[in-house]
């Protein structure tokens, strides 16, 4: 190589790291008079709050001077000072992006018609976007009300629950970018709910039920608060039996039916109703129930009246000629299925004949007399002695009427 040659190689040499730094000092200036958007974004945000769903499973950092709004169970969040400068809104069982844009799109036209605003004057626009690694869509439109400014609305689909991110009324797209930034999904830490049930214990099947007495509907129940009972014979209601009140307290555990004497047999033919079930289930959550596993009948009581009358019983002391000319003496229990009540009757001393029968309803009996006079051989009053004696009845504690019939 000659002379010439090594000067100019040297030559070339020297301006190419002259250049070098030159550029390196112009890109230090530049660095310090204009810092790269990513870094005043950090700077900006590091004092900022963080919001965390850990239910819906999201982290969002939002200015310090800002508040934040919780609405329907967290589902919907608002951030902002004197405006909503962002919101989240959390809408569930979602799958498909391309739908829920179109059904966001339906939503807006429909709400600018009823605002009387002309849908091109919305100025809508969408832009397909990636959303930390989702497909996401991007939402513009011009602000309703006279002079609002467009509004940016950001959609992205996970785990089937969609998440809609908007700029609010504010205007500041920045800041709406900014906060975007923040968001990140985190895993979502849902309590454990202990699942609901009710589980009928009796009548289960089999039982032989009598009109009159009184039986426990039992069950075990968990997460469940009012509950409601209902009489079905087949696929036909008999009617709910936790009446007035129409609910109990699930906590109870059991229900006592006092089946009454209008409780329909077979639709009245008097026959046992073998087809008989009981329904149990959850007031405010009726999927929440239960049933028979098997019928059950309830036929009507199969009790006996005996019944005897004594003219003119003295042994009573009882004033023939005054007030009450009626009553019941006393009740007891023969056995533990025959109550025996003994009653009397003020009429007079002779040529009578006194006929009785009786009624049960539930916890209620009433006892019935008829009387019937074939002669009447003296004018003088005296008390007759009446028995009541019926077998086949519940050993209860009943409620006794007397009535001429």
């Amino acid at each position: 190589m000659n002379l010439k040659q090594k000067i100019s190689s040297t030559k070339a040499i020297l301006i190419i790291i002259v250049a070098a730094a030159i550029a390196g000092v112009g890109i230090l200036a530049y660095q310090y008079m204009w810092p790269v958007e990513n870094e005043i974004i950090v700077d900006e945000i590091a004092n900022w709050q963080t919001y965390t769903d850990k239910e819906h499973g999201y982290q969002i950092k939002y200015p310090s001077n800002f508040d934040i709004f919780e609405k329907n169970q967290g589902k919907y969040i608002e951030i902002g000072s004197a405006l909503v400068d962002f919101s989240i809104e959390i809408i569930e069982n979602v799958s498909s992006l391309e739908k829920l844009a179109s059904l966001e799109e339906d939503k807006l036209i429909k709400s600018a018609k009823a605002s009387k605003i002309d849908v091109s004057e919305l100025k809508i626009s969408w832009k397909d976007k990636d959303f930390l690694g989702l497909p996401a869509k991007e939402l513009s439109f011009k602000g309703f009300a006279g002079g609002e400014p467009m509004i940016w609305r950001t959609y992205v689909i996970k785990d089937n629950n969609a998440y809609t991110f908007s700029s609010g009324n504010s205007g500041d797209l920045d800041n709406y970018y900014k906060m975007l930034s923040t968001f990140r999904f985190i895993k979502v830490e849902k309590p454990e709910v202990e699942k609901s049930y009710i589980k009928l214990l009796s009548p289960n099947g089999g039982e032989e039920w009598i009109v009159g007495n009184t039986y426990d509907i039992k069950w075990d129940s968990s997460g469940v608060d009012e509950i409601v009972i209902e009489v079905m014979e087949g696929a036909h209601s008999r009617g709910i039996i936790t009446m007035p009140q129409k609910t109990i307290n699930a906590d109870l555990e059991k229900y006592s039916w006092e089946i009454p004497s209008s409780f329909s047999v077979s639709y009245g033919t008097g026959e046992p109703s073998p087809n008989l079930k009981i329904f149990i289930y959850e007031y405010n959550q009726d999927w929440v129930r239960d049933e028979s596993d098997n019928y059950f009948s309830v036929k009507k009581s199969k009790t006996n009246l005996k019944f005897t009358f004594g003219n003119c019983d003295d042994t009573l002391g009882i004033d023939p000629y005054f007030k009450p000319y009626s009553g019941i003496l006393n009740k007891n229990w023969k056995d533990p299925n025959i109550l025996v009540v003994e009653c009397y009757v003020k009429t007079f001393c002779g040529g009578s004949k006194i006929f009785g029968e009786y009624e049960l309803n539930g916890s209620s009996l009433v006892l019935m007399y008829q009387e019937e006079i074939e002669e009447i051989v003296t004018s003088c009053n005296c008390v007759h002695k009446l028995i009541y004696e019926i077998s086949g009845l519940e050993n209860k504690d009943y409620s006794v009427s007397l009535v001429n019939k």
